[in-house]
């Protein structure tokens, strides 16, 4: 004890930090010497070995423990660890083997391994309020608890623990592997059982539980990866795969809420033994699915992916179920007991059945209650036939899309309901199948042509999104999997025809064997409409039945919430005799049609249909978004027809629908253009028309291409003014175009003629320059003052001898005379302009 205080290198703030131990004891006193709200993080890099009577590792309430290193240590097939409610022991490195834990604390396994243990009594026992997180790269693995040679440790009810075993306690998966460990009778692995009323919790959302099993030598085991007893489940992580045992190959539960939001379950195999529940097996309580994976799963009786008995109920929001198996029914899905199933989204596909009943995706069994949302049942087949009959009757392959034995019944509604289709159940040789896409057992007997056991069906005219089913008859039953003989059969559905066409809303009590002949359109709503997708599934060998669906039980397909069209005709403007005898109204989802309406005066242009869908309900099943319902009406020549207008009665649940034809007209129109060259033109021009002088939504636009011309169609000829019928004035109108004066000429009758004139630009050479006006001659006579005479000879300077200029008396003699003659030229002027 005082070599592991002294290993303590100071305690700051609560926290012991430990060197090395390198004895069991060292670590027992290690974590001895905590007190409330202490913490130690101790290594173990040696190899331990615990003597037989060791002293219990202890994590006391308010202590928290870390072990770290890469040490080995080896326990005593017996309790050594315990956490106390209050304390917590992280694993973060060492392995553990012969070592059992009891935790009514937390234990948090995130590094290291517990492995190699083989103990009588879980290796991991999780009491009450203790929890235990699995994550990061913990590996428990090649432990087994199927011994039970050993005593059980205090508290542990007999058959009733796990290697990890949970009374009333929480278990985490999040990360690391859980692999190749042996179970006793219930949990390969893990095991969750409830205590005095109170719910176990189980979680995982990462990790791996692989490769464990449950091999009882005497009795059916129960989950070979999870078992779980009224327990609280949640997975939304994480892959549980290559586990084995008789009920729930993958994981196991009794009673309980179950929710799997997330998750791969695949490749789980119930064994040699009579299975059920490759990757899953429910009995009672409740299961959700939304967004789990069941993959590869194999079962040696039914339920290949999923099965469920008891008063189990079902919601599957989200799955895939695919390539699963059962030997017997249901290779995907087999619901049995009183379960209660709804199914919202799944894709169910490539699921085989290999036993009687056949149902190669899904089995309902005698009390099963069955719903389905939104279905496409497709592409299901029967496959390596083994025909069997009974009584001397020919054997017979029946129902490729779904089949109902005597006990079964299927309601199909038109509001999220199902479309069957290229669903194929064959002839071998000249064995005759029957009902491609549907079948259901009337049972005869002694060659009378009357049934004495089995349910009748009344099929609705709509599939889902509420185009027509086009059913038709195809061959015959004598009973489950046989044929009447020859002479007494009826005839398969041909291509070539003729056939007999299945006629809806009325029972049909005897060979209720269907092909479902649907239009491309219809098959495409469909498409975008389904959520749950049922394709690609076989029957094969002896259950040559259902190898889409095989009942037993009640099957419904969609909602009882029928909606009705009701489709008016409104006539305006016009005169009775020029309508036509009838028209046509396409009932349009998206660019697909659903049908075609006939609207006729002798039923006064009015037609209701029943048995439409919900229209709030019609939604596409990969973007979410909703679909609105569109109405195309036929063009009737000599009328314009409006946007119809559709009302929606909630109450009444029906679409009403109001379409007004009124007498049309039109206008051409034609351009011209003056004075200009084809260069000079716009690429487009655009006319707009009048109404009554008012503007219009009408608009032409004009080209080179079109040779300048267009025609406003489909125009109202008339108005209602009170209780007058007056024709509309149509006029038209042109865009300014630059450089162009435009005029328009003609009318409504003849058309109009929209002449564009190039405008004359002003010109640009510039005016001539105006003559300038000389002035007046002056008078001959010369001024009486004559004017200085000039020197002969111009002076010099005295330097240069060079004449100097002229200056002085001689300039303003000039300027004088010439001012005189200025003044002469003024009188005269002044004076002819008095005289005149």
């Amino acid at each position: 004890m005082l070599a592991a205080m002294m290993a303590f290198v100071g305690l700051p703030a609560g926290v012991a930090f430990a060197a090395p131990v390198n004895t069991w004891s060292e670590l027992v006193a290690v974590v001895a010497s905590l007190n409330a709200g202490e913490s130690a993080e101790v290594s173990v890099d040696a190899d331990i070995e615990a003597p037989a009577d060791a002293e219990k590792l202890v994590v006391r309430e308010g202590t928290t423990v870390t072990l770290t290193g890469s040490g080995k240590i080896v326990g005593t097939n017996a309790p050594l660890i315990t956490v106390d409610k209050g304390g917590a022991l992280t694993l973060a490195g060492p392995t553990f083997t012969k070592t059992q834990f009891t935790v009514s604390g937390d234990l948090n396994f995130r590094d290291g391994a517990i492995r190699d243990t083989s103990v009588t009594g879980p290796v991991i026992f999780v009491d009450h309020e203790g929890s235990l997180t699995i994550s990061e790269a913990a590996e428990f693995a090649n432990n087994s608890v199927a011994n039970i040679s050993g005593a059980l440790p205090e508290g542990i009810t007999e058959s009733e623990y796990a290697p990890i075993t949970a009374y009333n306690g929480t278990i985490r998966i999040e990360g690391g592997t859980l692999n190749d460990n042996e179970g006793l009778l219930r949990g390969g692995v893990i095991g969750l059982w409830s205590r005095d009323g109170g719910t176990p919790t189980f979680a995982m959302s990462g990790g791996t539980i692989s490769g464990n099993k449950v091999a009882h030598p005497q009795l059916l085991g129960y989950g070979g990866g999870v078992y779980g007893k009224n327990a609280q489940v949640t997975i939304t992580g994480g892959t549980i795969d290559n586990n084995s045992t008789e009920r729930g190959a993958g994981l196991a539960f009794d009673g309980g809420a179950v929710d799997l939001n997330g998750g791969v379950v695949q490749k789980n195999d119930n064994g040699e033994y009579k299975g059920a529940g490759g990757g899953l097996y429910q009995n009672g309580g409740s299961l959700t699915i939304d967004g789990a994976t069941f993959k590869d799963n194999v079962s040696t009786w039914r339920g290949g992916g999923i099965y469920t008995q008891g008063d189990a109920v079902v919601e599957i929001r989200g799955a895939i179920i695919t390539g699963n198996s059962a030997l017997d029914s249901g290779g995907g899905i087999a619901f049995n007991g009183t379960t209660k199933a709804t199914l919202y989204a799944a894709d169910l596909r490539e699921n085989v059945s290999k036993g009687f009943w056949g149902g190669g995706a899904m089995y309902n069994d005698t009390h099963t209650d069955v719903t389905i949302y939104n279905a496409l049942i497709r592409n299901n087949t029967m496959d390596e036939m083994f025909m069997v009959g009974a009584g001397n009757r020919p054997p017979s392959a029946q129902g490729g899309g779904v089949w109902n034995c005597p006990t079964g019944s299927t309601v199909m509604h038109v509001t999220r309901g199902v479309a069957i289709f290229e669903n194929s159940a064959p002839d071998q040789g000249q064995l005759k199948g029957a009902g491609d896409d549907f079948a259901s057992i009337k049972v005869h007997r002694y060659d009378d042509p009357n049934p004495v056991e089995g349910n009748s069906v009344i099929i609705t005219e709509r599939m889902l999104g509420g185009s027509k089913r086009n059913w038709y008859q195809d061959g015959s039953i004598y009973s489950i999997h046989t044929n009447w003989p020859d002479g007494k059969q009826v005839p398969r559905y041909s291509a070539e025809g003729p056939n007999t066409a299945i006629e809806p809303n009325k029972r049909v009590d005897d060979n209720i064997a269907f092909k479902s002949v649907p239009s491309d359109d219809a098959k495409a709503i469909a498409e975008t409409l389904a959520t749950v997708r049922i394709e690609n599934n076989k029957a094969t060998r002896t259950g040559i039945s259902g190898a889409g669906i095989a009942n037993n039980g009640k099957l419904t397909f969609g909602e009882n919430n029928p909606w009705t069209l009701k489709v008016t005709k409104v006539w305006a403007n016009d005169k009775q005799e020029n309508r036509p005898e009838s028209l046509t109204l396409d009932v349009m989802l998206g660019d697909k049609k659903i049908e075609t309406v006939t609207l006729k005066a002798d039923n006064n242009w009015q037609v209701e249909l029943a048995n439409y869908p919900d229209p709030s309900t019609l939604i596409d099943a990969k973007t979410g978004e909703k679909l609105e319902l569109t109405f195309v009406e036929q063009k009737v020549d000599g009328y314009v027809g409006h946007a119809p207008k559709v009302t929606y009665n909630e109450e009444a649940k029906t679409y009403e629908v109001e379409l007004q034809n009124e007498p049309s007209t039109s206008i051409q129109v034609h351009k011209r253009w003056e004075g200009d060259v084809a260069t000079d033109r716009p690429d487009s021009i655009t006319v707009k028309l009048l109404a009554d002088g008012n503007a219009t939504d009408h608009a032409l636009t004009l080209t080179a291409a079109n040779n300048w011309e267009g025609e406003f169609t489909d125009l109202p000829k008339y108005r209602t003014d009170g209780d007058n019928q007056v024709e509309i004035h149509y006029t038209v109108t042109e865009d300014e175009v630059a450089g162009y004066t435009s005029t328009v000429t003609g009318t409504p009758e003849d058309g109009f003629t929209i002449t564009n004139t190039k405008d004359v630009p002003p010109p640009t050479t510039p005016p001539a320059t105006p003559p300038v006006t000389p002035p007046a001659t002056p008078p001959a006579t010369p001024p009486a003052t004559p004017p200085n005479t000039q020197p002969d000879t111009p002076p010099t300077t005295p330097e240069s001898g060079k004449p100097l200029a002229r200056t002085g008396a001689t300039g303003s003699g000039l300027l004088v005379a010439a001012g005189a003659t200025l003044l002469a030229a003024g009188a005269l002027l002044v004076s002819q302009r008095r005289r005149a």
